[in-house]
């Protein structure tokens, strides 16, 4: 069976060529060095520059239908993006994505297709995989996440360690710099969270359980069958 999966996206190739590259394999978030790579790459969607089409709009810049633009926004088509909403710097929205209310996304930022988002949510830097659906006022920021995870409300991913340097992840025994001073998290497919979930800088996320309501995420949390203790809302490995 092939590891590729076909994406049908009319933005998918403006996009640089790891991040495109990451979107199309499974189980992504066992090759970290791509998954950096092409988080790295995010910083090259600053410099696109493409014609208008049937499927590709650029947002004008300002306030337009109670939607405020600052920078380059590519949205696709089927697309619902309710008043409120905020963009800034370049955003890529893919295909059947419904966005806000009162949702701020900074750029830069690929929001795959199939998500949804907000109300009162808040991404930063980040490559969102498609069918993500991110409830209302949770900040996710500098992170990547995969396909069909869903993220509780007020779930909060920090991205920046108390010694203000840069975030490491830890893979086996062994600490990764990932040479950036902010990183969230890596959130592999199919993770549900429950609401109220913080997560510390840097965590790697692989799991089929559900991550209960309130829970503070201090380690990685791979492949574990552990089910939920409710008498301790302390989760990793």
């Amino acid at each position: 069976m092939s590891r590729k999966l076909r994406i049908v996206n009319p933005i998918f190739a403006l996009l640089p060529s790891e991040i495109r590259e990451l979107l199309t394999i499974k189980n992504w978030w066992q090759d970290i060095p791509l998954a950096m790579n092409a988080f790295r790459q995010l910083h090259e969607l600053d410099s696109l520059s493409t014609k208008e089409g049937d499927n590709i709009i650029r947002l004008p810049k300002g306030l337009n239908h109670g939607v405020f633009t600052h920078g380059l926004v590519l949205n696709s088509s089927g697309n619902e993006i309710y008043p409120g909403c905020a963009f800034f710097g370049t955003v890529i929205v893919g295909p059947n994505c419904r966005v806000g209310p009162n949702t701020s996304i900074w750029g830069p930022t690929v929001i795959e297709s199939n998500a949804i988002i907000g109300p009162n949510a808040e991404i930063r830097r980040s490559i969102i995989f498609s069918g993500v659906k991110i409830s209302h006022m949770a900040y996710v920021g500098h992170s990547i996440v995969g396909r069909n995870v869903n993220i509780g409300a007020n779930l909060v991913i920090a991205v920046r360690n108390l010694k203000r340097n840069t975030v490491h992840l830890k893979i086996g025994r062994r600490l990764i710099d990932t040479r950036e001073t902010h990183f969230g998290a890596i959130i592999a497919d199919g993770v549900e969270f429950g609401i109220n979930v913080s997560i510390m800088p840097g965590r790697i996320i692989a799991t089929k359980d559900p991550i209960p309501p309130n829970s503070i995420i201090m380690q990685n949390i791979i492949q574990t069958t552990t089910r939920y203790n409710k008498k301790n809302s302390n989760v990793g490995s």
